[in-house]
């Protein structure tokens, strides 16, 4: 186990996260969907099993990882998303037929109302964090990211 940063090089905007992304968070997921994978029958398990040193903390066991840390480079603006509810594609992926007509499905409310959703996000070209771990196995979890 050594000191490591992992930087992730982004594409497009992020969405703005409302509290802190841990390190450890990101590789336990991906731990999870791994054993998944594998057929683990407690896959949940493998969250226990980072690649991370642990440290005695002020409530307990600790994983040695930092939070995700960015710099923007625009200032936060918001993403507009639209979800629209299209009867003819919810049929054909239901192998029903539409036939059509008023009321079939209202869309003002339940679970086929169309929404007009604002996301916040923050342009950043990276984001990095810290820990103390084996890198070659956290660069195989942070794969699947």
């Amino acid at each position: 186990m050594k000191p490591l940063r992992v930087e992730f090089r982004l594409v497009r905007p992020m969405r703005y996260p409302e509290s802190p992304i841990h390190l450890d968070a990101l590789l336990a997921w991906c731990a999870v969907r791994e054993a998944e994978d594998a057929g683990d029958p407690d896959p949940l398990a493998a969250q226990e099993r980072l690649p991370l040193a642990e440290d005695d903390g002020e409530g307990g066991r600790v994983w040695c990882a930092s939070h995700l840390i960015w710099q923007a480079t625009a200032p936060p603006r918001q993403m507009v998303i639209t979800k629209r509810f299209e009867p003819e594609e919810y049929a054909r992926r239901r192998g029903n037929v539409f036939v059509g007509g008023p009321n079939i499905w209202t869309q003002g409310s339940g679970p086929y109302k169309a929404f007009v959703i604002h996301h916040p996000v923050i342009v950043v070209d990276s984001v990095s964090a810290y820990c103390i771990g084996d890198a070659a196995r956290i660069a195989e979890l942070l794969a699947r990211i």
